[in-house]
């Protein structure tokens, strides 16, 4: 009973499968006519071109070729270039693949390494029947056999001398106008060009001129030296010579431009220093003279014991008293006395001791 419904299941898996393939078949057909009539284009529009190769009725493979990376077929058509190998997949034959994203009804010619034509072209698009076809045979006739292209040599670029330093040229001589002869006026200015080489300026002196042209290179030998004066140029030139000291290269010129007057200075007021005020002075107080006038006390003479009075004693004492006198006020002859000084104590009691003395005299006396 189970083996019987195990075969009845697959008879009926095998009938519904059926039926789904040739229902697929069936809807896969009405697509492909729908797309005929250019109502569907679910099928990309791909040509694949393949053929033997001719080269003057023999195949291209038996022919010698010093082509060593293969020769190359190119279909163009208009600016859109394919390219392919002849031999890649067969020996002298080609494969070549047309779409999509092509414009339809597009013809290309081929060509072998881009030197020779092939006799027949190839045609992307709907055969006569309307019918488009994903594989087309095609052989296809040259008439000649490609030759290599010849590898440029490169060329190596020509070294570039170098350059010898040479001594420069001394020139002078006088400068004159080709129109009236005068001679160039002081003060102008004149300078030397060769090539791209520009000399310094220098000023014309009574006429005459003295430049030195220093290009420094051996490649300014035999140039053109070109004089300008103010913006006029020379209608003489001088050959540069390296080293050259010469005295007699006169120069003439159209015309000499007029001698520059020089501006007259304008004066310059001179420059007002700037008033710097007077410091303030502080007053200095008057310096006082002080006279210090040292007064020498003189002792005061001690008084003498009350003795008899004696005449002998008396003038000794006497004696004593004008040595000590002396001796203590230093001479009365060599003292330094100032007329206008004050007088001190030590005058008064030399004016005294005359009277003292004599009142010592009586007193002793009476006694």
């Amino acid at each position: 009973m189970n083996i019987m419904f195990m075969n009845f299941k697959t008879l009926l898996i095998g009938v519904v499968t059926s039926f789904l393939l040739t229902a697929g078949l069936f809807v896969t057909s009405d697509f492909v006519k729908a797309d005929s009539h250019g109502e569907f284009n679910f099928i990309p529009r791909i040509i694949v071109f393949q053929g033997n190769v001719f080269i003057n009725g023999k195949r291209i493979n038996e022919y010698e070729t010093d082509i060593t990376d293969g020769i190359t077929l190119i279909a163009k058509s208009g600016d859109i270039e394919l390219t392919t190998e002849v031999g890649s997949f067969t020996a002298g034959r080609y494969h070549i693949q047309l779409g999509p994203n092509l414009d339809e009804n597009s013809t290309f010619e081929v060509w072998l390494e881009n030197q020779v034509k092939a006799e027949e072209s190839l045609f992307y698009g709907a055969d006569s029947n309307g019918k488009w076809s994903l594989s087309v045979i095609q052989d296809l006739h040259f008439s000649e056999m490609p030759v290599a292209t010849p590898t440029p040599t490169p060329i190596p670029p020509t070294p570039t001398p170098t350059p010898v330093v040479v001594q420069p040229s001394f020139l002078s001589g006088q400068i004159v106008s080709g129109s009236s002869g005068e001679n160039a006026g002081a003060g102008l200015k004149l300078y030397a060009v060769i090539n791209d080489y520009t000399s310094e300026t220098v000023e014309i002196e009574d006429g005459f001129f003295k430049i030195v042209v220093d290009p420094k290179y051996d490649y300014y030998v035999g140039e053109d030296i070109v004089f300008i004066l103010e913006g006029i140029k020379a209608l003489t030139t001088h050959k540069f010579l390296a080293g050259e000291f010469n005295k007699e290269v006169n120069l003439i010129f159209p015309n000499i431009p007029a001698t520059p007057v020089p501006p007259t200075p304008t004066p310059i007021p001179p420059t007002p220093k700037p008033s710097v005020p007077e410091p303030t002075r502080t007053p200095v107080p008057a310096v006082i003279e002080k006279i210090i006038v040292e007064v020498t006390s003189t002792p005061t003479p001690t008084p003498l014991a009350v003795i008899e009075p004696k005449e002998e004693k008396v003038e000794e004492q006497k004696s004593e008293i004008v040595v000590v006198e002396e001796e203590s006020s230093g001479g009365a002859c060599g003292a330094n006395i100032d007329p206008n000084a004050p007088i001190s104590s030590g005058h008064i009691a030399m004016l005294l001791s005359p009277l003292i003395f004599i009142g010592f005299r009586r007193i002793f006396g009476r006694n």
